[in-house]
This record gives structure tokens, C-alpha cells and sequence, in this order.
């Protein structure tokens, strides 16, 4: 559930909850999201966070969109990168491929 106001120097993460996969994705990370660093906020909610962001439903849908601190947008593979940094056992895999430089070769697999 999306919390009532942002908190500053939150994450916010845009996903499909009407999507199994995605519910079961989110679910997990939001379990482990316990210091609360991330608003989740369903694409199909309506929040008015999408629109200031300038995140659009359709792009969104293609892939993973997230909006870091500072509001600057992040798509796919550095989006997911993002999220994982701030969660348990998910940040040894993002430091994983940042130092690896994974990145070029993940983008042909991950939205």
C-alpha cells in the first residue's frame, strides 16, 4: 500500500499491479523495504506522482520506471538497479553488476 505523503529523499517506484509476475516482484521487495525508502505506486492507481514525474502508462508498462531522490527518472535495468540498492540481499547483486559493468548486457533481457 502507497504511503499517504511522500516522505523526502523517498524512491519512488511505478509498477503494474494489475500484472501476476509484477504483483509477486513487488510483493518481495516491498517486504524487504522496511526502513520505507520506496513509494510504490500502481500504474494503474491514477496517482498524480506520474504525471509530475512525467511518467506516461503506456512507456511505464514497457518497462520499470522509477524516480530517485533527487527526481531524476530511471528506466529498466537502472531502475531495477536503484530499488535493489536500497533492499536486503538485492543490493550484493546491483553492486554485483555495477562493478561488473553488467549493465550492456542485461538491458537485452530486462524491461
Amino acid at each position: 500500500m502507497n504511503r499517504p505523503s511522500r516522505q523526502e529523499g523517498t524512491i519512488r517506484c511505478f509498477h503494474d499491479g494489475e500484472c501476476p509476475l509484477c504483483r509477486l516482484e513487488i510483493r518481495a521487495m516491498r517486504r524487504l523495504d522496511t526502513q520505507q525508502n520506496i513509494d510504490w505506486i500502481d500504474l494503474h492507481s491514477g496517482h498524480p506522482e506520474m504525471a509530475q514525474a512525467g511518467v506516461d502508462k503506456s512507456s511505464a508498462m514497457a518497462a520499470l520506471h522509477v524516480v530517485d531522490a533527487n527526481g531524476t527518472l530511471l528506466k529498466g535495468v537502472p531502475a531495477f538497479l536503484l530499488l535493489w540498492e536500497q533492499l536486503p540481499y538485492y543490493r550484493r547483486a546491483a553492486a554485483l553488476i555495477r562493478s561488473a559493468d553488467l549493465r550492456r548486457c542485461s538491458h537485452s533481457g530486462v524491461r
